[in-house]
């Protein structure tokens, strides 16, 4: 049997063996607790993509009702594909950045918005001396 001064408080050997003890615990807590700080950062993260995919999910379902219109597939074969009923007439209206070639401004003269809309009422209504219309300027 262990001898009574062995066993003694305030003795070097149990002071060492609390002491290795304590040293096992804190070390099995800090593994245990940077383990649970990485999880929780993964946890945050996917989290994060979960909310982001699940708000991609509705707007690719309000985009699937929308296309079960036909008016809705039109548009888009339209807008998309270039097409166009049969006897229908497209204009193609160029933005200021597609109008310019090689860093110049393209010939067309500004005529402002009063001039614009003017030579959209008389193209539309099928005057020939629309200002800027190719087909009365192939006339001259």
């Amino acid at each position: 049997m262990l001898s009574k001064t062995f066993l003694r408080r305030g003795s070097p050997v149990v002071l060492l063996v609390l002491l290795i003890a304590l040293a096992f615990l804190s070390r099995s807590f800090f593994v245990e607790a940077r383990r649970n700080m990485k999880l929780r950062r993964e946890l945050d993260k996917l989290n994060t993509e979960v909310s982001r995919l699940e708000g991609d999910s509705r707007m690719l379902a309000d985009d699937l009702r929308a296309f079960q219109r036909p008016f809705a597939i039109e548009r888009e074969a339209r807008v998309k594909y270039g097409l166009r009923k049969v006897g229908e007439r497209v204009l193609i209206i160029p933005d200021e950045q597609s109008s310019k070639v090689g860093g110049q401004q393209s010939d067309t003269p500004d005529r402002g918005w009063r001039g614009n809309v003017m030579a959209w009422w008389k193209y539309f209504t099928d005057q020939r001396s629309a200002v800027g219309d190719p087909r009365s300027e192939a006339k001259q």
